[in-house]
């Protein structure tokens, strides 16, 4: 089996959360049930895979290259002081994105994840639609 790192996402309140019954692999941009060992594909939505995962009974949705993306980098806060509440946290941490660097919404491998200002995201999609 491939090695997994720990599964982090966001529960509906904006909470970073541990998904333990996940894992992670980072290379290949995937998500998998640590029990089955089988891949969790989810579905698609406006080109982006969206996976529900388990967290003590609720279903919670995250989009994929989101998962991948916190997970490899669990302990970043993002340029914000550690000694900040956790409510900064939340409310700066929503005015970033994750952005694939190659414009292909379905590739969540680490290399092609960035973190991103939402102007800059909102920026850059709009160039990669003219160029279209």
């Amino acid at each position: 089996m491939k090695k997994l790192i720990d599964c982090y996402g966001f529960d509906a309140e904006r909470n970073k959360v541990l998904f333990p019954m996940y894992g992670v692999d980072p290379v290949a941009g995937k998500i998998y049930n640590k029990e089955t060992g089988k891949e969790i594909v989810g579905g698609l939505k406006s080109g982006y895979r969206v996976i529900s995962l388990r967290y003590y009974g609720i279903d919670i949705k995250n989009m994929r290259s989101t998962l991948v993306y916190e997970s490899v980098n669990k302990d970043t806060n993002y340029g914000i002081p550690k000694h900040f509440p956790e409510k900064w946290f939340k409310i700066c941490r929503q005015g970033f994105d994750i952005d694939h660097i190659n414009a292909r919404k379905d590739d969540d491998r680490i290399e092609n994840l960035d973190l991103i200002t939402r102007k800059d995201n909102r920026n850059k999609s709009n160039k990669v639609g003219e160029a279209a």
